[in-house]
């Protein structure tokens, strides 16, 4: 009965309509870079006291599969993570893209997202009576080690490159999330007098200049493509269809990643990404094709996709039934719920069930609904891939520039954006994995509030962190993943033992070069990052030692890795025996010299032109200009075609931010200097 109350409410004239606002909003917002599911929300709060709480629930829950279907999209087609959750799909359905089979790409996420929220519900329906026990097995300390299972895993799961640079990478993100402010230990740490970084590095700026702007920067260097295929697949019915053909031949691995990612998601805390990066890892393990992973894997983009989809049952069912919010946009839900005076926990069974139902129903239909448009549109979306590089990049670039200043109307996150763009290029161009350095980020908040609340439950005793049979098994599993590298070179030695042939061959393959170049900049690169270490470990002395144990402990770690990089870059040998000793998983990695520093720093000036002139001047002015000089003097696009596109980008920026969602966009600092001027932004403390 309560299942056919809320169906109706949901398929009513005003339960349509709130269900197409959600759609909408949540695929529009999640499309733009660097705003999520999250975003969506809060954007949408205030329709909590406008209409009645059953329309509210029903455009909320419309939103979740929309947002993150629509980031997927920008992964997909931009190599632009919409959302944290969308970091792994970035790893295989961008070089699809990349490969001519962007609408290819796109039909497998679409059936592998439908396919992972059906069966999300399901678990949640069918999981309401278990959770309680899991939960009670489920605690801090094996939250702990469910975090260090995370970060190896995430090592492995990048081993395509350098096993020890993503481990390097993983180290050196979760020394910059202790930036800031903690209000576990009630201290600010690495911050000097900087008023900006008391809340520490927000995620946008780190995410966005990381990922998206390196990587749009690069292409265009390159000036090339987002696809290097002369010939994209056409999208059409036959070729969706094939698509979804092909994702049902993977059923099991898809009931595989959706359980997993279900299951992620009812552990508060842990969120999305660590659902994508497991689900991505046991598929790795399981395919018989694991070095396609990260150059264009189908299986791969699958995994992610049924994850991150799946993870929103699991999520709903402890914020439902337990008042446990799984992740920061059920959070938001929670709060929606108390502002309507109804209070999550184990009575919504008795007192809520109809608008239990409702939100279950509205999400499954919102990620079916979201999927379809993107099926649908498939064919215009493929063909972004094959623009000029230009047009993607004057489009791309102010839209996230303009989305990161959106999220906390703070004008130091756009210009954080740019810095670390020239990180991102430095990491990118050495082989160092960007995945690893974001999940680090992501989890080092977590991992070191786990880690204290270990110790202070058990009386600061480090047996406390063995005391229960799940810990044990989870750091069981973390040596056995750490063992990998080592038996995978042992069970390869003992194959090249039974073939003569093979023997030959590994033989010549691991015989040092002694006449190979060594390359500076990857022995720079790696020396720079033992700097940064080494500034945390000098920096963190004078700090109380609940402060400094993790920060020092995890900038060790780096240095040791780091050093082990050094010497292995800088001698042709050392590189020679660690690859011998750890097979694949000691190799340097992917080094590359394309694009040239000199075209990329022609690129970079420009973007901190850009970034500068919307310090100055606001986002208006700046944009129109930008946009212009990109494509006339960059993408050698004729003047009328510059002007014309440059005021469709300033526009579009406009109506979206300052029209609909009611945004101030940055006006400048030079109209509020200059005398007679009215206007002008107040800049944020620095």
């Amino acid at each position: 009965m309560e299942l056919l109350t809320g169906l109706s409410n949901l398929f009513s004239f005003w339960g349509i309509i709130a269900f197409s606002a959600g759609i909408i909003i949540g695929f529009i917002i999640g499309v733009l870079p660097g705003l999520g599911t999250g975003t969506a929300l809060m954007l949408s709060f205030p329709i909590v006291f406008l209409v009645p709480k059953e329309m509210a629930f029903i455009c909320f829950a419309a939103m979740f599969g929309a947002a993150d279907f629509g980031a997927s999209v920008t992964s997909i087609i931009l190599c632009t993570p919409g959302s944290v959750s969308n970091l792994v799909t970035v790893f295989d359905g961008y070089p699809m893209a990349k490969n001519g089979q962007a609408s290819r790409a796109l039909g497998l996420a679409a059936f592998s997202s439908i396919f992972g929220a059906i069966v999300g519900i399901i678990v949640l329906i069918l999981a309401i009576p278990l959770v309680q026990s899991i939960l009670n097995l489920y605690g801090i300390r094996e939250f702990f080690w469910t975090v260090i299972l995370s970060f190896i895993v995430v090592g492995l799961a990048t081993a395509s490159g350098s096993f020890l640079k993503g481990l390097a990478a993983c180290c050196i993100g979760v020394l910059i999330s202790f930036i800031g402010y903690s209000s576990f230990l009630g201290s600010t740490r690495f911050i000097g007098e900087n008023l900006y970084l008391w809340d520490g590095i927000d995620l946008g700026p780190f995410i966005i200049g990381l990922f998206a702007l390196s990587e749009l920067l690069m292409l265009q260097a390159r000036g090339q493509s987002i696809s290097s295929c002369e010939i994209i697949q056409k999208a059409n019915i036959k070729q969706t269809l094939a698509s979804i053909k092909e994702a049902g031949k993977n059923i099991h691995k898809l009931t595989l990643g959706s359980i997993i990612g279900t299951i992620v998601g009812i552990i508060p805390g842990i969120g999305g990404s660590v659902a994508c990066y497991l689900s991505y890892a046991a598929a790795k393990i399981l395919s018989k094709k694991r070095k396609l992973f990260g150059q264009g894997s189908p299986e791969g983009l699958m995994a992610s996709e049924v994850a991150n989809n799946a993870k929103d049952g699991g999520a709903l069912l402890t914020t439902l039934f337990f008042g446990l919010p799984g992740s920061a946009e059920m959070a938001i839900i929670l709060g929606a719920f108390l502002v309507v005076g109804i209070n999550p926990g184990p009575g919504m069974a008795e007192k809520n069930l109809d608008l239990v139902w409702l939100i279950i129903m509205a999400t499954l239909f919102g990620n079916v609904a979201s999927c379809l448009i993107v099926l649908l549109g498939s064919s215009f979306l493929s063909r972004i891939t094959v623009m000029p590089i230009s047009l993607v990049v004057a489009a791309t670039v102010p839209i996230s520039l303009t989305g990161l200043f959106v999220i906390r109307s703070n004008i130091w996150d756009v210009i954080l954006a740019a810095i670390f763009c020239f990180f991102g290029f430095l990491l990118k161009r050495n082989g160092y994995p960007l995945a690893p350095l974001i999940i680090g980020f992501i989890l080092g908040p977590l991992v070191e509030k786990s880690f204290h609340m270990t110790l202070k439950s058990s009386l600061y005793n480090p047996a406390g962190f063995f005391d229960s049979t799940w810990s044990v098994v989870t750091i069981i599993l973390c040596i056995i993943l750490l063992s990998v590298p080592f038996l995978s070179t042992y069970f390869h030695y003992l194959k090249r033992k039974r073939s003569v042939k093979s023997q030959v061959i590994d033989q010549d393959k691991y015989t040092p070069d002694s006449n190979a170049s060594i390359a500076k900049e990857p022995i720079l690169t790696a020396a720079m990052l033992i700097i940064i270490s080494c500034s945390f470990i000098f920096a963190a002395r004078g700090y109380e030692w609940e402060s400094n144990i993790l920060p020092l402990i995890t900038a060790i770690s780096a240095i040791i890795i780091l050093i082990i990089i050094l010497v292995s870059e800088a001698s042709g040998k050392f590189a020679y025996v660690m690859e011998y000793v750890m097979g694949s998983f000691g190799q340097k990695g992917s080094i590359t010299t394309d694009p040239k520093w000199s075209k990329l720093m022609q690129l970079y000036i420009w973007l901190m032109g850009l970034v500068l002139a919307i310090f100055l001047i606001g986002y208006v002015a700046s944009i129109l200009i930008s946009v212009f000089i990109l494509l006339r003097y960059v993408g050698r696009v004729k003047t009328p075609k510059s002007i014309i596109f440059a005021v469709i980008i300033d526009v579009f920026i406009y109506i979206i931010y300052g029209l609909i969602f009611s945004v101030r966009l940055w006006p400048g600092i030079i109209p509020s200097v200059i005398p007679g001027f009215v206007g002008g932004g107040s800049l944020p403390p620095f």
